[in-house]
């Protein structure tokens, strides 16, 4: 009974392929923390003393660095995580396809665009 089992399920094991995904995920968590927390400590002082203030802070070169790299954090988490709901949850291997590519094609997008406001908030006056 089990070698019927064992037979009827083989090919369809594990890849090896999860892994990359898995701890690029981890990876990106820890990394948000930091920044979230980094945001959560500066962005209340900044806020309380207006707007122009807040856009002068963003204007620096490192704090504009690392808001591209919590940014760059960011949607690569949400990507990891949502690539694995798709590949998890829709079962049809076309539609997956689809989605996959729109997925990264829409993420890529609006990352692309975030990108360019906040250079465009660090080079254009």
């Amino acid at each position: 009974m089990i070698d019927d089992v064992n037979a009827r399920v083989r090919g369809f094991g594990s890849r090896h392929q999860g892994s990359r995904s898995w701890l690029g995920q981890r990876l990106s968590a820890v990394a948000l923390i930091a920044f979230i927390f980094w945001l959560l400590t500066i962005f209340p002082l900044i806020l309380a003393r207006g707007r122009t203030t807040a856009l002068l802070w963003l204007e620096r070169p490192w704090t504009a660095f690392f808001f591209a790299l919590f940014l760059a954090a960011l949607f690569y988490h949400l990507l990891c995580g949502l690539v694995s709901v798709v590949e998890d949850y829709v079962p049809a291997l076309a539609t997956r396809f689809v989605l996959l590519w729109a997925l990264r094609l829409g993420l890529a997008f609006v990352f692309a665009v975030d990108l360019f406001e906040l250079l465009r908030l660090l080079f254009v006056r």
